[in-house]
């Protein structure tokens, strides 16, 4: 009769080999936490240590667990019967019941993959009280080395009543370095080995103390294993340097790492009014005592975010795959919606029942009503760790919402036309929730690589496969008749985008207007123009009255001192109005429909204070000495000048003014008004009909 033989390597393609990486690796150990009935779970990575240690407060283990679970394979303890009796006693806090996150026993094996030495010291807590401190230590290499027999290789387990000194870690790796001196033929191999177990200085007692002072920073309970405190603590050492990669790699502002990416949202914080079961943190150490916390915190997103998008669905498919929810578009009333899946044709779906929940913001800021902030907040990190993720009992399953993972064809339908399938991963934020009741069909692949792809999950894919499609047609597309208040609130928004690039476009032009003018004024001033014009104009009218004064005289008749009188009034005048257009011109109103820079403002202020002083000091001074002179010559020669002369002609040239003036603000009035009706017809045509523009008269002004 023949038998299996079971050689260590098994150990390595059962773990190792099965994990598509460390973060991975590290999801398991957190589901290892759950099933634990952990409330907190923490990473710490130790940069200069070259050490990840995981931490948590669940309910440990005992030598007897050491010995018949965690050092045993294809156990039956979370399986069948076996997990129904592990969940009669939840702790001494008494928990709720939860479903059983890990049965394959990959989780431990998984450890390989993130280091190659691991030391675990965990303290178990049962009915009857604690135990001792259990702890053992694993050289994962040696699982790599063929021609071993698993029975060869020897794992160090001690009990401690106290914790565990530095020489009493020491003492366990002596013990796997004997064994690797004994079962290690090729030098070379037996060397490296020897070597990456002498790496391994660890002081148990110091790393506590060492966490100790951090929690009581953070103002947080710390997970020791001291006292009467359990739970079970994992050590890594020598870790893999894509660990480095993962935690920080690539992690930009839109970029993430992929340890955030897959630990992120571990437990669902998206349900309404659900709190995950474990709060999972992860430290990053730096060398200079610093850390960073990668996924504490409110980073990923809550069921306020998606609430708080531009559209939001909710409801549940029930056992034929039909979905019963309601469909809020642009953030109006919920609206009850019902679809049905037509492959189903009265079987039902192997998957069982589920619930979705999904939150969408638009692509274009321009084309959303959320506010500026909030937006922003919402399409960073939705551009971050946006997509539709699976929950099974709370728990995360992996892949599921992982960008590179496009398991509805969501990003392949957009590449084909974007304008006809509205949903994109990178904005918006949803899950799908089953439980283990109702979609125990939905099997994991045991590389938690997704679920088997059975027929349960070719159900579960074509019925949201088809849910996606059937939104986008019916309620997004051009063409679509079941709600038009979507393609109308849009293209109202888009409107009113155009108009406001248009309007922030005219405020650039004027902006730059005025600061090529303010330019202008500024080297017209640097080289004395307008004081030379004000000479100009100031000489030439004192030329003229000279002229006059040298033809008057007294013996004139009345009808030449009348011709001479109007004579003088026009120059007088003329060279008035010729300083008061200079002093017109010269003005530069204060910006209204735009906001100048700094230094534009700067040099608006220095020109107005310019201003003010040549007004003091050229213009005024010239329209006195016009006066006096025309004064003094009409006095000199007899000449009088009725007040009636003198009004028509300051009211003919006041009059010519006003009417240019008004000419030109009804010309701007007419023009604001027009984009005022405009802006208020596009912004109430949604609301019902626009209201009606008030019928005027042409509006006619002149001065008598």
């Amino acid at each position: 009769m023949a038998n299996f033989a079971v050689r260590a390597r098994a150990v390595d393609m059962l773990g190792r080999q099965q994990i598509a990486g460390v973060p991975t690796a590290i999801h398991e150990l957190f589901k290892n936490a759950h099933d634990a009935y952990a409330t907190r779970v923490e990473v710490d990575f130790i940069r200069e240590l070259n050490c990840l240690v995981i931490r948590d407060n669940g309910l440990g283990m005992s030598q007897d667990d050491f010995l018949n679970r965690w050092l045993a394979l294809g156990t039956e303890s979370k399986f069948g019967p076996n997990a129904e009796s592990l969940a009669k006693w939840t702790g001494p806090q008494n928990l709720p019941v939860r479903p059983l996150m890990g049965e394959k026993g990959i989780g431990r094996l998984a450890i390989a993959t993130i280091a190659p030495v691991t030391f675990v010291l965990s303290r178990a807590i049962r009915p009857d009280g604690l135990c001792d401190l259990t702890g053992c230590l694993v050289c994962w290499p040696l699982f790599e080395l063929p021609g071993l027999d698993i029975s060869e290789i020897d794992i160090p387990l001690r009990i401690f009543s106290r914790f565990p000194s530095s020489d009493d870690f020491a003492s366990m790796v002596n013990e796997v370095k004997s064994n690797i001196n004994s079962i290690v033929s090729d030098g070379n191999i037996r060397d490296r080995l020897i070597r990456l177990m002498d790496a391994c200085g660890f002081d148990p007692v110091e790393t506590d103390h060492w966490f100790a002072a951090i929690s009581e920073e953070a103002e947080e309970p710390n997970l020791s294993l001291t006292s009467d405190q359990y739970g079970t603590h994992f050590y890594l050492f020598e870790c893999d340097e894509s660990l480095i990669v993962d935690i920080g790699g690539s992690n930009s502002s839109n970029n993430p790492s992929a340890v955030k990416r897959m630990l992120l949202g571990f437990g669902n914080t998206m349900s309404p009014g659900h709190a995950p079961p474990v709060k999972a943190e992860f430290r990053d150490h730096n060398e200079t005592g610093n850390y960073d916390e990668l996924i504490g915190g409110d980073e990923f997103f809550t069921s306020k975010d998606l609430l708080a998008g531009d559209h939001f669905f909710e409801g549940r498919f029930d056992e034929y795959g039909q979905f019963k929810g309601t469909i809020r578009i642009y953030r109006g009333e919920p609206m009850e919606l019902t679809l049905s899946w037509p492959e189903s044709k009265g079987r039902p779906i192997a998957c069982g029942p589920f619930d979705l929940r999904l939150g969408v913001i638009q692509g274009q800021a321009e084309e959303t009503l959320v506010e500026p902030e909030e937006y922003n907040r919402i399409a960073s990190k939705m551009e971050r760790y946006g997509g539709l993720y699976v929950y099974r009992d709370g728990i995360r399953i992996l892949p599921y919402g992982l960008p590179d993972f496009d398991w509805l064809r969501i990003e392949f339908r957009r590449t084909k036309s974007a304008s006809d399938w509205f949903f994109s991963h990178r904005r918006m934020a949803g899950y799908i929730a089953l439980n283990r009741d109702d979609n125990g069909a939905l099997n994991e692949k045991a590389g938690r690589e997704g679920f088997r792809q059975n027929r349960a999950y070719r159900d579960l894919q074509a019925v949201l496969d088809n849910w996606f499609q059937q939104i986008a047609k019916d309620f997004f597309r051009k063409t679509s008749e079941r709600s038009p208040v979507y393609r109308e609130i849009l293209e109202g928004k888009r409107l009113e985008a155009r108009r406001l690039r248009d309007r922030k476009q005219k405020a650039q032009e004027l902006k730059n207007q005025f600061r090529v003018g303010l330019n202008l004024k500024h080297d017209a001033i640097d080289t004395g123009e307008f004081g030379n014009h004000v000479e100009q104009i100031l000489n030439d009218a004192l030329s003229l009255l000279e002229r006059i004064r040298q033809s008057a005289s007294l013996e004139m008749s009345d009808q030449r001192k009348q011709a001479l009188s109007s004579e003088t009034i026009k120059i007088e005048d003329e060279a008035i109005s010729e300083f008061e257009n200079l002093g017109r011109s010269l003005q530069m109103p204060r910006p209204r429909n735009f906001s100048p820079s700094k230094s534009d403002i700067g040099a608006y202020e220095s020109y107005l204070d310019w201003l003010e002083r040549f007004r003091e000091r050229k213009l005024e001074p010239a329209v006195n000495q016009i006066r006096g002179t025309a004064n003094e010559l009409r006095a000199r020669v007899g000449i009088r000048v009725s007040r009636s002369e003198r009004a028509r002609s300051a009211i003919e040239s006041e009059s010519n003014r006003i009417d240019s003036q008004i000419s030109r603000l009804v010309k701007e009035v007419r023009t604001e008004s027009k984009y005022f009706w405009s802006t208020v017809n596009s912004r109430t045509r949604l609301l019902g009909n626009p209201p009606e523009k008030p019928r005027c008269s042409k509006v006619e002004f002149s001065v008598s």
